[in-house]
């Protein structure tokens, strides 16, 4: 099914052709039907001549209301660019035709009104010569012109064949399965409740679906689907679709929300978007400028950061960040609308490029700005690259999340990007997978040397240290503890860096102890030789080594740390253990006592031996008696 629109001046009989096409009046107001006029959007449907059903979308001309049809021609596939012949080309045909261009619309008929009005050829002919020559360059270049009399039903037939061979040129609605309703209107129907329209865009809704309307926040379930006054089980993309919500008042929402399947799209304050400038002496675009932007159904107040240069001139293209005053609901490659507030003026329109960019970015960066012209080439490769680049770290299903591509072409760009080296693979024995995290080459560069610039000055800093603990890298580098641990773990591979218990050194590192520092090391294992079983204490030994070179022989595992205070050199407490193994063995039992006696020690250093014993499962406490411990 296919949804078509109307744009043109006002009172040029956009109405009235349609209902005459439809045989529905889409002037739904009564202040619509006093004046003449369409205020806000109103709706009809009809059918065609190859039996294939329309929706029309009919939308105010008047400038007061421009903001209103700016609601309605979003999700079209075509335009009825309505001009009257009485009147030729006005203010609004040139506005509404430059916001048709700027929201990227490819289908359209030219539908020149009222032509019973007008008995004299020549000034027909003049009206189309404006006509085409207002259209130049445009979708509507090559349309045909189709003359119509609403009133007098005079090339009706005509408009419904050139509508039926028109529609056979667009593309097909695809279905991404993340369903999504920009709502255009919201009422009440007695017995039923909250009904809100739109035209479905993404995927499918189905009676009974779970959903939720934001940026509101607000859950509900499909009570009902409607298309064309007809009740569905299934609404898909691209229908006009009416949706009845249960447990939801009118006055919770308003136009511009969005219904969507729970968890499935999220609201943001900033988007990164290129941009179109119309060719006319308002069209400028400053840093920091105050714009409204008309997104979908809704429009938005935001701030306007330019990107690379200082300001967007009248005709040029650009880049910005745009930071607005509240929650919108955008997907990548949205299109969208400026105007400046005041006075109430179209200076251009553009597409949204990220929908999520993760934070505010600096104009000027040589990154940023490449970032900015990948997103912006249309090429599938190039504009995954950018999100990856966007994620830093991430897995394939969130990047095709982000990406918003169909999951068969972007698993195909990504191996394509890791068969040429431009992004890395964090686990790939067993193949590219949705949960397989990657990362582009430049960011992996960026993350490893990072690390390495810390461990080696952390070396510099503590030469006698092994370097630093594992634990602190995510907080040292930035990311998650999920991230960090993977980024350990591809630099260890890469033989990078290396790890020693909970520590990690870069893979050339080596504590090297000077003359002086050697000279009381062998001091201090002296005493550890002259009483191998009444062992210095900790500040002991600290005073003869000092407190750096004690911990360094603690980390070489050298020195053992029993308890906190009681200490043992490496080689005298293995013997202790070996001994221990011979005393209890063939089901031998030793007593604390039995076990100072032997050693010739003291009470303390025996139950600490001991304790340590159990600890690392050698023995085992029964009573007051230690035995070997069994597996």
């Amino acid at each position: 099914m296919y949804v078509i629109g109307t744009a043109g001046h006002v009172d040029h009989g956009k109405s009235t052709l349609i209902t005459a096409l439809t045989g529905i009046n889409p002037d739904r107001l009564k202040e619509e039907k006093e004046r003449q006029m369409t205020i806000d959007l109103g709706f009809a449907w009809f059918t065609l001549p190859s039996g294939e059903e329309i929706g029309i979308v009919d939308v105010p001309g008047h400038r007061d209301f421009i903001e209103n049809m700016l609601a309605g021609v979003g999700g079209i596939d075509a335009v009825l660019f309505v001009v009257a012949a009485d009147e030729g080309i006005m203010p609004q045909s040139r506005e509404h035709l430059d916001i048709l261009k700027l929201l990227g619309i490819k289908l359209g008929l030219i539908v020149l009104t009222k032509t019973d009005l007008i008995e004299d050829n020549e000034w027909l002919n003049l009206v189309e010569t404006d006509i085409r020559k207002l259209v130049k360059n445009s979708f509507l270049e090559e349309a045909p012109i189709v003359k119509v009399s609403a009133v007098k039903k005079v090339g009706l037939k005509e408009l419904s064949n050139s509508i039926d061979t028109l529609l056979k040129q667009s593309v097909p609605k695809k279905d991404f399965h993340k369903p999504r309703l920009p709502i255009d209107r919201i009422f009440s129907l007695k017995g039923f409740g909250t009904v809100v329209t739109g035209t479905l865009l993404d995927g499918s809704f189905k009676v009974g679906d779970q959903v939720e309307v934001l940026p509101f926040g607000i859950k509900s379930r499909i009570r009902g689907i409607q298309n064309h006054k007809k009740n569905q089980q299934i609404a898909k993309p691209g229908n006009r679709t009416a949706i009845n919500l249960v447990g939801v008042e009118v006055n919770q929402l308003q136009r511009g929300g969005v219904v969507c399947l729970p968890n499935q799209l999220q609201s943001t304050y900033r988007i990164d978007v290129e941009i179109k400038l119309l060719e006319n002496n308002s069209a400028k675009i400053k840093h920091d400028d105050r714009l409204k932007i008309f997104i979908g159904s809704s429009h938005s107040m935001a701030r306007a950061r330019v990107i690379e240069q200082k300001e967007i001139n009248s005709g040029e293209t650009g880049w910005l960040q745009l930071e607005f005053e509240k929650e919108v609901i955008v997907k990548n490659n949205d299109r969208f609308i400026i105007r400046r507030p005041s006075p109430a003026t179209t200076i251009g329109g553009g597409c949204v490029i990220n929908a999520h960019p993760v934070g505010r970015h600096k104009r000027f960066s040589r990154n940023v700005i490449d970032q900015y012209k990948s997103l912006s080439s249309g090429s599938i490769k190039d504009m995954i690259f950018a999100r990856l680049s966007d994620l830093k770290i991430s897995t394939l299903s969130q990047l095709m999340e982000k990406s918003e591509t169909e999951e068969e072409l972007t698993v195909l760009t990504v191996e394509q990007l890791i068969q040429t080296g431009q992004i890395v693979l964090f686990e790939g024995e067993n193949g590219l997978k949705a949960a397989s995290w990657i990362v582009t080459k430049n960011n992996w560069l960026d993350l490893s040397e990072k690390l390495m610039k810390i461990i080696g000055d952390y070396h510099k800093k503590h030469p006698l240290k092994e370097g630093i603990r594992n634990e602190d890298v995510p907080n040292l580098i930035g990311v998650s503890r999920k991230k960090g641990f993977l980024i350990i773990e591809k630099m260890k591979l890469e033989g990078i860096i290396r790890s020693s218990g909970a520590y990690l050194m870069l893979d050339d590192h080596q504590v090297v102890f000077s003359t002086d520092q050697l000279d009381r090391i062998l001091q201090l294992e002296g005493v550890f030789s002259e009483s191998p079983y009444l062992t210095p204490s900790v500040n002991e030994c600290i005073e003869i080594v000092g407190e750096e070179v004690y911990y360094a022989l603690i980390s070489q595992g050298k020195i053992i740390e029993v308890t906190r205070n009681v200490v043992f050199d490496r080689n005298d407490l293995d013997q202790i253990i070996q001994e221990t193994r011979s005393l209890l063995g063939n089901d031998h039992e030793i007593s604390a006592g039995e076990f100072r006696d032997h050693f010739n020690t003291t009470r303390k250093y025996a139950i600490a031996l001991l304790e340590y014993l159990d600890k690392n499962e050698i023995t085992e406490r029964i009573g007051d008696f230690r035995v070997l411990k069994t597996s």
